[in-house]
């Protein structure tokens, strides 16, 4: 397949089903925009996947993922959605490159085993407007950082073990319209 996949240089929109993560579609296409599903059993999330520096939206949701997000999705600048829940065995912290994700606009990664604490280095995250990290093992305190995402409109992080109060800064979100703790 890899053969086949190579006349396509160019490719900028994938959809891939019933296959294990593919490594080479990583390393083969970096005009590759999007990757918009992907249906696999029990894979990691590939170190690579930071060299697809044009990648728009990644969809992972309602797989088998396992391991932890690699440091290496702070390399995704034009990144403007993550959406990979519902991986219940995709754990560890967020990576607090994500904050590098410059164009990122949704951050979804519901129902995981995600833990630790949330990055502050999210408050990077000028464009973002949803913030979907609910029913996962986060803990510690909501980052006061987080009141710098001026375009906030939604934060879900409801059934965590997120502790303390909230930060007074949330009140500068003009646009929050779902704050679910």
């Amino acid at each position: 397949m890899a053969n086949w996949f190579s006349l396509f240089r160019f490719l900028r929109f994938c959809y891939v089903t019933d296959s294990p993560f593919p490594g080479f579609l990583v390393q083969s296409f970096p005009f590759l925009f999007r990757f918009l599903r992907f249906y696999y059993h029990r894979p990691t999330i590939p170190v690579a996947i930071g060299n697809l520096t044009k990648l728009q939206k990644l969809i992972l949701y309602d797989n088998q993922l396992s391991g932890e997000i690699p440091t290496t999705i702070g390399n995704l600048k034009n990144l403007q959605v993550i959406r990979a829940g519902g991986n219940k065995n995709l754990e560890g912290p967020l990576p607090q490159e994500i904050g590098n994700c410059s164009s990122l606009v949704m951050l979804g990664l519901a129902k995981t085993s995600l833990s630790g604490f949330l990055p502050p280095t999210l408050g990077l995250l000028k464009n973002l407007e949803t913030i979907a990290i609910y029913t996962s093992l986060l803990s510690g305190e909501i980052p006061t950082e987080l009141g710098d995402c001026t375009g906030l409109q939604n934060i879900y992080l409801y059934e965590n073990s997120v502790t303390g109060s909230i930060p007074s800064k949330l009140g500068n979100l003009k646009n929050l319209e779902n704050l679910l703790l």
